[in-house]
Formats: structure tokens, sequence, C-alpha cells
């Protein structure tokens, strides 16, 4: 015997552990329709909907009709299976050259979608060691050192991370082994597997260099001086390692804020994520 409850606009309710059994009356209040339905599941489950029915008459008549239907229905139907858990929310990451709007991104993902946000590797190895890129970059060794460092944090602070979160850079670091130091390979031979499969299941936004966006990013005081032309050849490496390693991304081209955000939304939305606020 269910234990029946009237709520607003004349429908009654009654729960048990894992239905919930609702009867309405019809617009015209010649009779009540009525739904059984697994309160485990969700409306897009097949298995969510158990039964229904109307009947004419009395409420009394109405609520005999579902409890006769739920009885038949745990007869003749073997119990539902827990629902299927909803998958990981995938990381996300955003690579590309320096002065590409990277970090601008990050944040505005951290803040929309409530994510933990590691930032940019390089500064933190930089600020570590009180150092800048005039003396890093005097010879090969210390280049090198420099790149090892940042390549081994970035390990280490995403190991460190729960997931998901969003990420300033990813392996590309790489690029600039490549541009300024002698450790490329050693660097590249030394991707971990798990690291390649985690990026390969998560949302990666390649940002293309954008000459506006470079122009405004002059006036950061920690980045290295550089041109753009070395921009373009970095942004040229990073998506060749995108392609080399198989992962999979979406490439942002365009300058104007509003419409790169508009690209991420979009992906991350349809990957599960959701704007909070």
């Amino acid at each position: 015997m269910l234990h029946w409850t009237q709520g607003k606009s004349g429908l009654w309710r009654a729960k048990t552990a894992d239905v919930t059994c609702v009867v309405r009356p019809s617009k015209d209040g010649k009779a009540w329709h009525w739904t059984i339905h697994h309160r485990k599941l969700t409306p897009y489950d097949s298995r969510f909907l158990l039964a229904h029915g109307s009947v004419s008459g009395h409420i009394k008549r109405a609520c005999q009709e579902v409890e006769q239907a739920l009885s038949a229905s745990e007869k003749q139907k073997p119990p539902l299976a827990s629902p299927t858990p909803l998958p990981a929310l995938p990381c996300v990451y955003f690579v590309g050259a320096d002065r590409g709007g990277k970090t601008t991104l990050c944040r505005y993902v951290r803040d929309a979608y409530r994510l933990l946000m590691l930032g940019e590797a390089a500064r933190m190895v930089l600020h570590r060691d009180e150092d800048d890129f005039a003396r890093i970059r005097a010879t090969g060794a210390s280049a090198s050192k420099y790149q090892c460092d940042v390549f081994n944090r970035q390990l280490r602070e995403e190991d460190a991370a729960k997931a998901p979160y969003v990420s300033d850079r990813a392996f590309d670091n790489l690029p600039y082994a490549s541009e300024h130091g002698r450790n490329f390979k050693a660097l590249y031979d030394a991707l971990p597997a798990p690291y390649i499969e985690r990026l390969q299941a998560s949302a990666v936004f390649f940002v293309k260099p954008s000459y506006e966006i470079f122009l405004a990013g002059a006036a950061d005081p920690v980045r290295a001086s550089t041109d753009w032309e070395a921009v373009q050849r970095i942004s040229a490496k990073v998506e060749m390692l995108l392609q080399l390693l198989e992962i999979p991304h979406v490439t942002i081209a365009e300058s104007v804020a509003s419409r790169r955000e508009e690209v991420v939304d979009y992906i991350l939305q349809t990957k599960g994520h959701r704007k909070h606020g």
C-alpha cells in the first residue's frame, strides 16, 4: 500500500525506495493521468518511465490502478540496474606560443566553470630562481636546464592537482627547448605515455598567435623579449607536436575576446562542463 500525499494543482504523489508515482487531473477534470518513473535515472534514460495510463472516476480508483501497475511491473521485470555513472569531466588545456592570450582564457574558464587553474610553469620556475631570461638564455646549458625544470614542474603540478582543472600550457615548453636550449629530444623522449593519454582525453585548445594580442602582451615585464616571427615559429612547433602526438584539439584563431569565449563555451559544454553564475 502506497502512502499518497496531495500537492499543488490537485497532483497526488507517492514514493517507494526506487520509484515515484504521480497522479494528476486532466485539463477537463474528467480523468486522471498517472505515471510511474524511476527516481535514480534521468528522463533521458530509456528505463526512466516504468508505466503510465489514464483512468476516469474518483482519485481512489486512479491510485488503485497505479498500485496494481507498480505491483505487476515489479513481478514481470528484473530489478533495474544501477544508473550508469556520468563520465568524468575532462581537464582543459590552453597551448600555444607566448603572448597569445592563453592566460586570459584560462582565467575565464576558471571563473566561469569554477575549475582549479594551474598557472604557467615557466613563470613559477622563473620566480622560484629569481632569474631572468637574459641570463637563462646566455648559454645553451642554462637554457636547457631551465626548460628541463619547467618540464618537470608542469608534470608535478598536474599530477598533484585534482581533476578536472584548467592548465595554462602543457608540453609546449618543448618548442622553446628547441629554440633556445639543446635538450629538445631528451625532453620529448621523456614525455610519459600516461601524460600523453591524459592530454588525448582532455579538452585541448591550440591558441594561434594574433598580432593585436601580441602587441598588447609586450607590456608584460616577466615575458622574454621576442619578436613576431619567433612567436610564429613557436606556434608552428606547438601545432606540429599536437599532430605528432595525435592529441585532438580545437584551434582558436579569432582575436576578439568574446568570439574566443564562445568557442571555448561550446566545446566545454559539449563535453559536459557547465557554467556557474
